[in-house]
């Protein structure tokens, strides 16, 4: 068996680490890890962006679309309704996943990879379709000039 090299040596207990083991020896967190990357990336995306979504509009961080770009405004409300999408999709996709992970630990490493690979595309589909919400909250809140709608009931 090859060797390889840890910088973080956690306790694990033997029980522990045979459940992460394949049948052919090797260790099954590549697995684990790949149906929990998308849900807590979204999560921890969505924390950030609630409490320090970026001020102004930029070509590295942030939700870029159309209409999230037209002004500074429209631009911190859709980063901040961004993050508090993926922080409760996120948490959402977590959970199931990491329950279904563990339940199907013990089984057969093509099942695992088989859930692994429908969870994964699942989560995907989901992270693509948060677009859908964040663009009906900037259509209802601005107009196609990037002011904000009055909102009715208010008196001014």
């Amino acid at each position: 068996m090859p060797s390889t090299t840890s910088f973080v040596t956690l306790p694990v207990s033997q029980e522990t680490l045979s459940l992460l083991r394949k049948e052919d020896g090797s260790l099954k967190d590549m697995t684990v890890l790949t149906v929990l990357i998308i849900p807590a990336t979204m999560l921890a995306t969505g924390l950030i962006f609630r409490k320090w979504a970026p001020k102004s509009i930029n070509y590295l961080l942030g939700y870029r679309t159309r209409r999230s770009t037209i002004n500074d405004d429209t631009w911190i409300f859709a980063n901040r309704t961004m993050g508090v999408i993926w922080t409760r999709w996120g948490l959402l996709m977590l959970i199931p996943s990491l329950i279904l992970v563990l339940v199907f630990l013990n089984q057969p490493t093509e099942l695992l990879n088989r859930l692994s690979l429908i969870l994964t595309v699942i989560q995907l589909v989901l992270m693509v379709l948060s677009i859908i919400p964040v663009e009906r909250a900037l259509k209802a809140r601005f107009d196609e000039k990037g002011r904000r709608k009055e909102r009715s009931g208010h008196v001014h």
